[in-house]
């Protein structure tokens, strides 16, 4: 079963599933030739409008009618546990996380704006912590290790930018009832065997200051819309008063992140026009955590 590692690379290598009830999500769209390409030919039961692949999120299967044309693009059903896939399979697919939002308006009646902008920071932490382990092991002043340092930094940085919307978000929604527990809760402990992404979202979650805003002429009551916005064109800004070059790495990821954060911000999420009018629960997190445009690669 192929799989999309941390790193945002395919291997094809046989691993087993991470499991998981699988249900319909969203879609994604892309020829069959380049799935082809990109996961090989071994099909599950030897249907050929059906793969099955792992990925740092769970498990995902595509499957659809492939084109009569197979440089067409196709439609193809994604089968997963949750949204958090999205933006592994767009990055490894597609080359690029700024489309994978588009899935919301077809997606799961489930799937919420705060939801897919989790799935999104969540895949940037991951990114920097494959980046991290990477750069561990390559000669340092090599050229490779120097793009390693640009994106593995920006990847820390963007994630933890991206959460902070999360949970101004999710302050914003809470009762007073709900922000006094979050208040009391314990810093997080990070047990052996803890996944590195719980206690990271744990220990944001802890560490979280309600009385910053997240923008200038922004307040505690901003919904998560314009915090979007205003973040993609926050770090566009400062990537053009860096001077960075236009075709480098440090320019492309923030490019892909700005243009990801705009479409996540102007989505049409099923469960409402207007989703950021909803009260769903603050995200579950344990006094202790023991549960639970492309840019360079």
């Amino acid at each position: 079963m192929p799989t999309i590692k941390q790193d945002a690379t395919i291997s094809r290598k046989r691993t087993t599933p991470s499991g998981g009830l699988l249900t319909p999500r969203g879609h994604i769209h892309i020829n069959a030739t380049a799935l082809h390409g990109l996961l090989g030919t071994q099909h599950p039961g030897g249907h050929p409008g059906r793969w099955i692949l792992d990925t740092p999120a769970g498990t995902v299967q595509l499957r659809g009618s492939p084109s009569h044309c197979p440089h067409t693009s196709s439609t193809w059903t994604v089968d997963a546990s949750g949204d958090e896939v999205f933006p592994w399979l767009h990055k490894a697919l597609l080359g690029t996380t700024a489309g994978f939002s588009l899935n919301a308006e077809h997606g799961h009646r489930d799937a919420d704006r705060a939801g897919y902008a989790q799935a999104y920071a969540s895949y940037l932490y991951l990114r920097y912590r494959a980046d991290q382990q990477r750069a561990k092991t390559t000669p340092r002043g090599t050229r490779e290790h120097r793009l390693l340092e640009v994106r593995l930094h920006l990847h820390s940085r963007l994630a933890e930018a991206v959460r902070n919307l999360v949970l101004h978000e999710s302050w914003r929604r809470a009762s007073t009832h709900e922000r006094v527990e979050w208040a009391r809760t314990p810093r997080p402990l990070a047990k052996p065997g803890t996944p590195v992404i719980d206690h990271w979202q744990a220990r944001t979650r802890w560490s979280f200051d309600p009385e910053y805003t997240p923008g200038r002429g922004l307040d505690g009551e901003t919904d998560l819309e314009t915090t979007l916005l205003w973040n993609a064109e926050l770090q566009q800004r400062a990537s053009i008063l860096r001077g960075d070059e236009p075709d480098g790495a440090r320019h492309l990821l923030v490019l892909e992140y700005a243009t990801t954060l705009r479409q996540l911000a102007t989505a049409t999420f099923p469960l409402s026009v207007n989703d950021s009018t909803l009260e769903p629960p603050l995200d579950r997190q344990p006094a202790e955590a023991d549960t639970a445009t492309a840019g360079a690669r």
